[in-house]
């Protein structure tokens, strides 16, 4: 019988890493590509449980930043990118 495939995961909104934890802990065949957060103290935490720190870039900047005024996506985003 032929191994499950290996999933290839992309962890949007990562916070402390309850997604990576629970595939670790499930012993899923799964590799977690890349965690994304713009929270500081989320990524410090993730950071310490996993040796590995989240992106943290702003995608709806990436996305929506009018590039003539530099201006942020939205009154809530901190506009790290």
């Amino acid at each position: 019988m032929e191994a499950p495939a290996l999933w290839r995961v992309l962890e949007f909104y990562s916070g402390i890493g309850g997604m990576r934890y629970s595939l670790m802990a499930l012993g899923a065949r799964a590799e977690v590509v890349e965690a994304f957060d713009i929270n500081d103290v989320a990524n410090d935490v993730y950071e310490h449980n996993f040796g590995h720190r989240p992106c943290q870039v702003c995608f709806a900047c990436t996305l929506f930043r009018n590039p003539e005024t530099n201006s942020k996506c939205s009154p809530w985003c901190n506009g790290i990118d």
